[in-house]
């Protein structure tokens, strides 16, 4: 994630870049749901329906290696999982992360009335980041940010499928009775 991108936006252009990013992504979404949808998966816009689709979507994921950054101390570059994270996604998945990222914000949205886009607050990692707001807590829903993390987890760390239903269930658990 380009966190330096987002923070060097004005709020004006945040907001350009949301409503950008929602009318750019709508079409590519919807042919990836229709190519997801004929392998018999559910693409219904409903928290339900995120976890098939972004497993679907996962061995399809591209990645390509990244060297050792020399900054980092040496100490963290020993350590165990230090390795397994060197790699960045090649343009033609980070395309594909950005319409995972569109759909689990508009499942939310779609599902959950008092839930809606918007730029992330300015104190915070998500400065001006497309988020999804009206959680409990006045927490953020960074779709972009966590659907990079969700990934990333499941390739270098090779975490559990669940790991995404569990991610999931989370950000339900915050939505407002």
């Amino acid at each position: 994630m380009h966190f330096g991108f987002f923070e060097q936006l004005s709020p004006a252009d945040a907001d350009a870049f949301l409503q950008a990013f929602l009318e750019a992504e709508a079409a590519p979404t919807h042919d990836m749901l229709m190519a997801a949808s004929a392998d018999g998966l559910p693409t219904t816009f409903t928290p339900a329906s995120i976890s098939p689709v972004l497993l679907w979507v996962l061995p399809r994921l591209v990645t390509v290696p990244r060297p050792p950054d020399p900054a980092v101390p040496a100490w963290i570059r020993a350590t165990p999982s230090y390795s397994p994270g060197l790699f960045d996604f090649a343009p033609e998945s980070a395309a594909v992360l950005l319409r995972c990222a569109y759909f689990l914000g508009m499942s939310f949205v779609r599902t959950y009335g008092c839930l809606r886009w918007s730029v992330g607050d300015q104190r915070f990692a998500q400065k001006h980041m497309p988020v999804i707001v009206g959680f409990k807590h006045s927490l953020e829903l960074p779709v972009l940010l966590v659907v990079e993390n969700l990934f990333r987890r499941l390739i270098a760390d090779h975490a559990p499928e669940t790991t995404v239903s569990r991610a999931i269930d989370r950000w339900i658990a915050f939505v407002p009775a």
